[in-house]
């Protein structure tokens, strides 16, 4: 037979006290995630139900997470091509500016050679 000791004793009293602070931890833990999970209601009690409602929501974020990933892909594309088409609206503006100047220099010569020598070339 086993001899108890008070060295035995309050060994397995602190290993007892130990494993109910790990299970009242667990509990808050529980307690927590079910507030969570049933916002707004009376949150379960029932471990394996806020378990069941972890997952499904954890399922429920990965899936928006997807859904937000394409379409930021897709507005990231959207940004590519208007700032193409930016660019390239850019250029015919400098292409018209540029052409514009010339007409108006084409249009300012007949009048300077009338002006300064008297000829009506459009006569």
């Amino acid at each position: 037979m086993r001899r108890v000791t008070s060295e035995s004793c309050s060994a397995s009293s602190s290993k007892a006290r130990k494993e109910k602070l790990r299970r009242d931890r667990l509990n808050d833990k529980f307690r927590e995630l079910g507030s969570i999970i049933e916002r707004g209601r009376t949150p379960k009690t029932d471990k394996a139900a806020i378990l069941v409602g972890a997952v499904r929501m954890v399922t429920q974020l990965r899936s928006e997470i997807q859904k937000l990933k394409a379409s930021n892909s897709k507005l990231r594309e959207k940004i590519k091509e208007l700032k193409a088409e930016k660019n390239e609206l850019r250029h015919k503006k400098q292409r018209l500016k540029a052409e514009k100047e010339k007409l108006e220099q084409q249009l300012k010569a007949p009048i300077y050679i009338e002006r300064e020598i008297g000829i009506n070339i459009y006569d």
